[in-house]
């Protein structure tokens, strides 16, 4: 009910009663007036409640209830990170990488990425996405701009040249799941500076990290079971090694697999010793801690 109401009903209530009190008390014009006076009231208290009524519905929502029944506004479609124009496909094969962005996002529909798919495309930066399982022979080769790159966990399948020449690469991520780091994957990647082979590893092939001459520590998981010749021939910064699992010598037959006697110090006493092996810088003496 609106403000003042109680007070206008005891007005017409008042009004009522005196001009009850003016004619025949016994009468039948009494009667008849004081049924008059009634409808009035009822009429006018009607009229009360339709006006409240009305002020409430056309009252504008505030606070909360202006949250509540506004509507909120749509949101953009957002656009894709490359048009489908950017790249070949074939199936589920990505077979070239047609674009001119330095940005790339791999669709989600993509398990492989071919052979030398990317080589030398200018690519700064790279999203393979989780639907990925293999990357082929050379996919990324010669990529100088690439900084940096994270393999996912779907990548099983990591082939020769992936990232060979990728001069301004400084970090790889590596999945939980490649089953190897083939002949030359990083080779003259000089401004590599650390790299942590997973668990899932088995085999570090030839010169897989030749020539990074920035790398400066190397983690092997307790998968590794080999390392080929020359697989971190010409790391001349590399001044820390951790083994965490025992390889046979003939897995590991090759002095030029790293620089210095590493290898020599690994086989102390003719059996594999893990642990963390560190050199002073420049020095082909390597001691375990």
């Amino acid at each position: 009910m609106v403000t003042g109401t109680p007070r206008v009903l005891g007005i017409i209530f008042h009004c009522c009663g005196k001009s009850s009190k003016g004619g025949n008390i016994g009468g039948i014009g009494h009667k008849r007036e004081m049924k008059m006076n009634r409808y009035m009231v009822i009429m006018i208290v009607a009229a009360l409640f339709a006006v409240t009524s009305c002020g409430k519905s056309k009252a504008p929502a505030t606070g909360a209830d202006a949250q509540s029944t506004t509507a909120a506004p749509a949101k953009p479609a957002t656009a894709d990170a490359n048009p489908a124009s950017d790249f070949g496909i074939s199936g589920t094969r990505l077979t070239q990488y047609k674009g001119s962005s330095k940005s790339v996002t791999i669709p989600d529909s993509v398990t492989l990425i071919s052979d030398e798919a990317f080589k030398a495309t200018g690519l700064a930066s790279v999203t393979i996405g989780s639907s990925v399982k293999n990357i082929a022979s050379g996919a990324f080769r010669g990529c100088t701009g690439l900084a940096s790159v994270t393999i996912p966990d779907s990548v099983v399948y990591f082939n020769p040249h992936v990232f060979e020449e990728c001069t301004s690469l400084t970090s790889a991520s590596l999945g939980n799941s490649i089953n190897g780091i083939s002949d030359s994957a990083f080779k003259g990647c000089t401004s590599l500076k650390s790299i942590t082979i997973p668990d899932s590893v088995k085999t570090i092939g030839d010169q897989a990290f030749k020539g990074c001459t920035s790398l400066a520590s190397v983690s092997l998981g307790s998968g590794v079971v080999g390392i080929s010749p020359g697989a971190f021939e010409s790391c001349t910064s590399l001044v820390s090694v951790t083994f965490q699992s025992k390889m046979y010598s003939q897995h590991f037959n090759h002095n030029t697999s790293f620089p210095g006697d590493l290898r020599q110090k690994y086989f102390t006493g003719g059996s594999a010793v893990p642990g963390t092996y560190t050199r002073a810088s420049g020095s082909d003496t390597w001691t375990k801690k």
